[in-house]
């Protein structure tokens, strides 16, 4: 990641919330660099193939292919960032409700690599149910208490209500 000036942004997760967000936050300025586990969906974007379809997208994507950064690291991309968005899957349960399990393993994640003395915000940028940030600052509060370090964290919901396509 670009440690050059400029707001620094990670983004967990690569599909249709996180990329078309990584897209638009580079597209405006930011310095981004995005997360993915699947080996394959970051192949593609480095390549220049955005996995999904959205209108104007892939044109965008490749206007801002040197600000945005892939990677299967989040322990590689949360350090120097200022701005963390959690933009992880939140599929229906059987009882239809969200599954918020994605949501705070990557809460715990992030945890894990955050560094002491640092200030980030933490954004929750996915469709949760009510008390979900709540739950990620537990998740994130405990990790950080495991590891004894104490960087400065501010917890934001930025409900995500798009439609694809």
């Amino acid at each position: 990641m670009d440690k050059a000036g400029g707001l620094k942004v990670a983004v967990i997760g690569t599909g249709y919330v996180g990329l078309t967000t990584a897209v638009a936050l580079a597209y405006i300025g930011y310095k981004v660099a995005a997360v993915d586990k699947d080996a394959g969906k970051i192949e593609a974007l480095r390549s220049g193939k955005p996995p999904i379809h959205e209108l104007g997208l892939t044109e965008l994507f490749h206007l801002v292919r040197d600000r945005i950064y892939f990677t299967e690291s989040a322990q590689e991309i949360v350090p120097p960032s200022e701005v963390i968005m959690i933009a992880v899957g939140t599929p229906c349960r059987a009882d239809g409700n969200a599954d918020t399990s994605y949501v705070e393993e990557a809460a715990q994640e992030i945890a894990q690599a955050m560094q002491d003395g640092h200030t980030y915000s933490v954004v929750t940028k996915s469709t949760v149910p009510i008390g979900t940030n709540r739950r990620v600052a537990h998740v994130i509060g405990r990790v950080l208490q495991e590891r004894s370090i104490s960087p400065k964290v501010f917890f934001v919901s930025n409900q995500e209500f798009l439609g694809e396509g």
